[in-house]
């Protein structure tokens, strides 16, 4: 099987890793489940283009990039055009054994991403591609996870953040949110401004500068220089991914 994003090179993947009945670090995401109908649901499009989108945003101004959940390294395509040091993390052995046969370049482990050890390691930008993370469970869960890649990142981080699919239930919603970040908010806008606000608090070196939001998942940018917060609404994904 073959998983390639327009203009670059594929993803190639021997079928003996796909079995749905797999459990355990072997276990399929639901993203590969369906590369096996050969079929791409829209937020995952939605996903690729959003990430594309940021990465125009610092084309050229990285080195070095790791992805803490590389997945089969679909998202590492994105990125690592002209990096020098390219490296991926992803618990699955499956996955490692994928990233490693399409990155012979790229230094590939297999840790639990809650107790990954950065050491010295200060990569230009980290991504981090979770798969529910939220405003709440940051606070319940993925605190650790986020602090050290913001300790470890020497000029951005990437995270893909998924408290709107909450939000689309409404006022509930908002109130919850609201309780927890003390202050009211209305709207997605004021929501990406009070993340802003809250993350700023959290990593006073760090500044939320760009988000791609769409239905279920908003990608953030984190940088340390200033600029103001631009939040684009994305309205179109089109397809980026061919599956063979």
């Amino acid at each position: 099987m073959k998983l390639t994003l327009e203009g670059k090179k594929p993803i190639v993947i021997d079928k003996k890793y796909f079995n749905i009945e797999s459990e355990g670090r072997n276990q399929n995401t639901p993203y590969t489940n369906e590369f096996l109908k050969g079929t791409v649901n829209s937020d995952f499009k939605y996903r690729l283009r959003g990430y594309t989108n940021l990465q125009t945003k610092i084309d050229g101004l990285y080195n070095s990039y790791f992805d803490l959940m590389g997945g089969v390294g679909l998202t590492g395509r994105i990125y690592n055009e002209g990096v020098s040091d390219i490296r991926f993390n992803d618990f699955s052995l499956d996955c490692v054994n994928i990233i490693s046969q399409n990155y012979p370049e790229a230094s590939v482990y297999s840790e639990d991403m809650f107790n990954f050890n950065y050491g010295d390691y200060r990569p230009d930008l980290i991504l981090i591609d979770f798969n529910d993370f939220t405003y709440k469970k940051y606070l319940d869960k993925y605190k650790s996870v986020l602090s050290d890649a913001m300790d470890a990142s020497s000029k951005y981080v990437i995270i893909n953040d998924c408290s709107v699919f909450y939000l689309r239930y409404g006022q509930k919603a908002y109130e919850v949110y609201s309780n927890l970040l003390g202050k009211k908010i209305t709207s997605k806008d004021e929501f990406f401004e009070e993340m802003r606000s809250f993350y700023k608090v959290e990593f006073p070196d760090w500044n939320l500068t760009d988000v791609e939001t769409f239905g279920s998942s908003s990608l953030m940018l984190f940088r340390k220089d200033v600029k103001s917060l631009d939040v684009n609404v994305m309205k179109e994904s089109g397809n980026l991914l061919t599956i063979e």
